[in-house]
C-alpha cells in the first residue's frame, strides 16, 4: 500500500503543454481532504457571512420598526394625557345669574316713550328685541383613520353635549333668577284681579293689565327679580295714571312695572337685585285708597302676575274680588 503512486496529469486542451505530479498514495489523501476541508470551510464562512449579513439587516429594520412603534406609543400617550386632562378638566364657563352687565350696558329707552295719552306707563311702547336661540349640536365631521381618532372624535362630540347641556343648564337658572317669582309686598290683600273689570271711577269695562294689593301707606315695596330700573317716574297729575311709578327690566323680555307709590327710592338706569326695596305704597295719580298696582309683563305683553308670584301665602286673595282703587 505504501509503494502505491498516484500521478496526475495536467495538461491544457488548446495547445501541446503538458505537466503531471507523481505523489504517494497517502500524500494525495492528505491533500484530498485539506482540499475539502478548505471547500467546506469556505462555504460555511459563506453561509455565515451572508446569514450574518441577513440577520444585521433584519435586526436594523426590526429596530426602525421599533423606534416608529415607540414614537407613535409615546404620541399616542400624550393624546390620551389630553384627553384624560379634558376629562377632569369638562366644565363650562358659569355667568353669575345675578351679572346683568350687558342688561346694564343696553341703551335704554327715554321715559317719555313709555307713557301714553292718559299719563299711563305702557310698557309694550318699547321692547327690547330678543336674542335668537343658539346653533344646535352638530357631531364632529369626517372619518377617523384608527381607532385613537376615533375615540378623540368621539370625545370631543360628547364634550360639545356636555358644554351644551350645561350652558342650557346655566342659562334656565339665570332666567329663573330674572322671572319676577315673589310678591312684591311682604303683607297685603289683593283687592282686583287681572283682566276685564268695572272701572271704579266711571263704572266702565275695561282691561286690567296688573292686580292691586291694597297696604298701609309706607309698606315697603320690594324687586321680585334683579333687573335695571327702566323707569322712574316722580311727576304726575292728580287722578290720573298710575302717579309715582316704577318700570324695571328684568331681561329674558320680563319687565314689571310698580304704580301709586307714596315714595321712591330707586333711580333710573340702577342695577336692582332680588328683594332689593324699590319704593312705599302710597295712593298717588289715579287711586281712592292706599294700594299698589303691580304688573307682570313678558315680550311685550301684560300677563297675569298671580301666574308667576310663588309666595301667595302672603297674600290675602279673596274668590270674588271687586275693587274700589285703580
Amino acid at each position: 500500500m505504501q509503494d502505491r503512486k498516484v500521478r496526475l496529469a495536467f495538461f491544457s486542451l488548446g495547445g501541446s503543454s503538458y505537466r503531471q505530479i507523481e505523489m504517494s498514495w497517502f500524500a494525495f489523501v492528505f491533500t484530498f481532504l485539506v482540499v475539502l476541508a478548505s471547500l467546506c470551510s469556505l462555504a460555511v464562512g459563506l453561509v455565515w457571512s451572508f446569514s450574518n449579513f441577513y440577520q444585521k439587516r433584519q435586526l436594523a429594520e426590526i429596530q426602525r420598526d421599533h423606534q416608529k412603534l415607540r414614537e407613535n406609543l409615546k404620541q399616542w400617550e400624550q393624546r390620551v394625557r389630553q384627553m384624560a386632562a379634558g376629562v377632569n378638566g369638562v366644565g363650562v364657563e358659569i355667568v353669575d345669574a345675578e351679572d346683568l352687565d350687558a342688561l346694564s350696558n343696553t341703551p335704554l329707552p327715554s321715559q317719555a316713550v313709555l307713557l301714553d295719552a292718559e299719563d299711563n306707563i305702557d310698557p309694550a311702547l318699547f321692547t327690547e328685541p330678543q336674542p335668537e336661540s343658539g346653533p344646535d349640536v352638530v357631531a364632529t365631521a369626517g372619518a377617523p383613520s384608527d381607532f385613537l381618532s376615533r375615540l378623540e372624535s368621539d370625545f370631543r362630540h360628547n364634550r360639545q353635549i356636555q358644554k351644551e347641556i350645561a350652558d342650557r343648564f346655566e342659562k334656565d337658572r339665570a332666567q329663573a333668577e330674572h322671572l319676577p317669582t315673589i310678591g312684591p309686598l311682604i303683607k297685603g290683600k289683593v283687592t282686583d284681579l287681572f283682566g276685564n273689570r268695572s272701572d271704579p271711577f266711571n263704572s266702565r269695562t275695561r282691561h286690567h293689565n296688573g292686580i292691586d294689593i291694597g297696604a298701609p301707606y309706607g309698606t315697603k315695596v320690594y324687586s321680585p327679580a334683579a333687573g335695571i330700573v327702566e323707569m322712574v317716574k316722580l311727576k304726575y297729575s292728580k287722578g290720573r295714571g298710575y302717579g309715582k311709578a316704577v318700570l324695571i327690566n328684568h331681561g329674558y323680555g320680563a319687565k314689571t312695572l310698580y304704580g301709586h307709590l307714596m315714595k321712591i327710592d330707586v333711580k333710573y338706569g340702577q342695577k336692582i337685585e332680588r328683594w332689593q326695596v324699590i319704593g312705599e305704597v302710597g295712593s298717588t295719580g289715579r287711586a281712592t285708597g292706599p294700594h299698589l298696582h303691580y304688573e307682570v309683563w313678558v315680550n311685550g305683553r301684560a300677563k297675569d302676575p298671580m301666574q308667576y308670584i310663588l309666595n301667595q301665602s302672603s297674600l290675602e286673595t279673596p274668590k270674588d274680588s271687586v275693587s274700589e282703587l285703580d
